[in-house]
């Protein structure tokens, strides 16, 4: 993921006090899947082989 999309998905986890996400977002563990890799408007922050923990972001609109 480039800075720019993910820049953008910080944004769509604004707000959320999880550990899992920003250990996912800043690369520690986990992942991250967006549904737009140019213009993300979700994210998926995943934790676990067997996806025991996810958190859906998205855009207010």
């Amino acid at each position: 993921m480039n800075e720019k999309t993910m820049q953008k998905v910080h944004s769509l986890f604004t707000g959320w006090d999880q550990t899992i996400i920003w250990s996912c977002l800043d690369g520690t563990m986990g992942q991250i899947i967006v549904d737009n890799d140019s213009n993300p408007q979700s994210a998926l922050a995943i934790l676990g082989i067997n996806s025991a923990f996810a958190f859906f972001g998205l855009y207010n609109i």
